[in-house]
This record gives structure tokens, C-alpha cells and sequence, in this order.
């Protein structure tokens, strides 16, 4: 029994030790094996790596939510060399009123690039393509300061962390280290009406800060925010949205994006489509489908 346990630790030691570079990754980017580190030749910013390597979070409408929920999303990300398809999850526990706890991050996710991209990110994927089956995870707990008022918005206090649930970053899809944010969300219905054709019209500013280790003894700091207007019907919502963060690197860390929503509203269900379009350091194009689950009356 000790033998086989021993052999078995032994395998599983050198299955987790880190595989050597490949020989045209090597004559390629100019890497000496027996000098330095090679992990060392990649930028850990959002422009060299995959869409879901630090992509600017979903934004929520500032409110604790009543029930808890479950949601399921599909993604397709397409332009400048780099089409990727991702399956994610994001759930939503309610503790209180006053405060819930939330998980989120890709299950799967299949990509292929060009060999130009390849090469720019220094990815070890040799025909471009990449099959990942669990991509970094956050974790976010929300504490709702200030209720809404009459002269006063919802004030919320989200503090997010992210895991290093990567092995590697030998394809340049994830951060193998850990970071978080910490972000005050802030929102004030404009409108709102029983009766109205447009029941409620809603503006959320959020406003914080990110900061994640990179593979050195640094790690990058950077603001991060968004604004959100959002109109709600009786069985649709339509929403519009600007975020992003600016990096201290400034090259390939200055992360922004526009978003367009569209929701349709079922009793315990919400269907929605999502369109994205990266001004800077994103993916060009990035199209969502998802179906949110809320359990509890």
C-alpha cells in the first residue's frame, strides 16, 4: 500500500510540474532554456491574453436583489484575429436586504486564433487553437450602505475577488494569479410609474479599483468604472452601458467597452441578449445569450 501511494504522489508530482517550452515556441521568441524564466516574455495585460483573462464584470442596476439566482450564458467573441465561444455561470445568494454573496466566471471555453496573434501573445498553442475547461472564478460579496430615498440613490459597497484557478498561461487565454476590486455602485431611478408605458427609468455610476499580481514582483493598479442608464416596460428592459479600467502599463491594460442589453422578463425567468463592442484593448465583438434562474418567492 505505501509503494503504490508513493507512486501515485510521484505521478501526480510530475504531472503538476511545469512542462518545458516547445522547441518552435523556443527558436521563435529567441528563448534560451537554461536562462531565466520563460513565463517572463508575457504581458499579463487584457490585450495579450484571451476576452475572459480580466474582462470588465457584468454591471447590476445597484440594488440588492429579492430572490436568489442562477444564470447560465453563452458567448461568442469575434475580430482581430481571435474567435472564441465560452459557456459561463454567475450565482447570486441573497443573505439579507442588506447584503448577498455571488459567484461567477467561464466553465468552457474553445478558441482559435491566427498565427499572428499567436505569436503577439507568445501563446505555446501551435495551430492556434485552445480547448480550457474552467477559466478564473470570482467571488463577490455586496453590501448595500444607503437604501434609495427621495434625494438620496443606492449606495453599495462590492468587494470582488478573483482566484488563480489557471494552471498555466502556456495559451495566453487566462492569469494564473489572483487579484480583486473593490468598486462603490451607485444608482437613482429618474423615473418611475406604475401605469407608464416605460414603468422605470434608471442611472447606476460605479466607481473603484483593481488591482491583480502579475507573473513578477509587480502587479498592476488600476481605476475601474462604468455608467449604465436602464429602462424597464412591463415584460422588457433595455439597458446601455460604458466601462472599463485603465492599467499603469498602459499597453494592453487600458480596457474599454460599450454594451447594449436587451431583457425579456418571465415570472421566475429572465431572457437576455447582450452586444458588446471593444473600444480599447478588448475583443472587437462579443455577442450573449443567457437565461437567468430566480428560486424563492
Amino acid at each position: 500500500m505505501k509503494a503504490w501511494l508513493s507512486g501515485l504522489f510521484l505521478m501526480i508530482s510530475i504531472t503538476l510540474m511545469a512542462q518545458p517550452a516547445p522547441d518552435w515556441w523556443a527558436d521563435l521568441h529567441g528563448y534560451i532554456r537554461q536562462h531565466g524564466n520563460m513565463y517572463s516574455l508575457y504581458k499579463y495585460t487584457q490585450g495579450y491574453f484571451g476576452p475572459n483573462a480580466l474582462p470588465m464584470p457584468e454591471i447590476s442596476d445597484a440594488r440588492i436583489p429579492e430572490r436568489h439566482s442562477f444564470e447560465l450564458s453563452a458567448d461568442a467573441f469575434w475580430g482581430d484575429g481571435d474567435r472564441t465561444s465560452n459557456m459561463a455561470f454567475h450565482g447570486e445568494y441573497i443573505i439579507s436586504d442588506r447584503a448577498s454573496f455571488s459567484a461567477w466566471g467561464t466553465m468552457l471555453e474553445q478558441a482559435q486564433v491566427t498565427r499572428e496573434v499567436r505569436d503577439k501573445r507568445v501563446s505555446m498553442a501551435e495551430d492556434g487553437r485552445s480547448f480550457e475547461m474552467v477559466g478564473s472564478i470570482y467571488f463577490t460579496t455586496r453590501i448595500a450602505i444607503w437604501q434609495e430615498k427621495t434625494y438620496i440613490p443606492d449606495i453599495i459597497a462590492n468587494i470582488t475577488m478573483k482566484t488563480s484557478s489557471e494552471k498555466s498561461q502556456r495559451m495566453s487565454r487566462y492569469f494564473d494569479t489572483p487579484g480583486y476590486y473593490f468598486m462603490m455602485e451607485s444608482g437613482k431611478n429618474l423615473w418611475q410609474s406604475s401605469s407608464a408605458f416605460m414603468r422605470q427609468f434608471r442611472v447606476v455610476g460605479n466607481l473603484g479599483f483593481l488591482s491583480y499580481q502579475m507573473k513578477n514582483k509587480y502587479q498592476n493598479d488600476a481605476p475601474i468604472y462604468a455608467f449604465k442608464l436602464k429602462a424597464d416596460f412591463e415584460k422588457f428592459s433595455v439597458e446601455g452601458l460604458f466601462g472599463g479600467y485603465e492599467g499603469w502599463l498602459k499597453d494592453g491594460d487600458q480596457h474599454r467597452v460599450f454594451r447594449a442589453k436587451a431583457m425579456y422578463h418571465l415570472p421566475n425567468m429572465d431572457c437576455s441578449l447582450q452586444y458588446q463592442y471593444g473600444v480599447k484593448d478588448a475583443a472587437p465583438h462579443r455577442l450573449q445569450a443567457a437565461l437567468r434562474y430566480y428560486i424563492g418567492e
